[in-house]
């Protein structure tokens, strides 16, 4: 028998991300939050990355580059 304080597999979750853009704070909202995510990490390709590493990368490397890293604020 469940936990009365755990919900069913059935019941929606209501969850929330904060987040923060251009310094202003930002909240999601949203319904099963966790299907959300895992559908999301499904989705991604891992040679979608390795593209951008190979394509993008030797130009990240070059100081006078447009592509290059944004500096850390520390």
């Amino acid at each position: 028998m469940p936990e009365q304080d755990q919900p069913s597999q059935q019941e929606p979750l209501i969850g929330y991300d904060l987040f923060v853009v251009l310094d202003q704070p930002k909240v999601m909202w949203t319904i099963d939050a966790r299907d959300e995510q895992v559908r999301f990490l499904k989705g991604l390709r891992p040679d979608y990355w390795r593209y951008l590493a190979e394509t993008h990368g030797p130009a990240a490397e070059d100081a006078t580059s447009p592509h290059k890293p944004m500096p850390r604020s520390s």
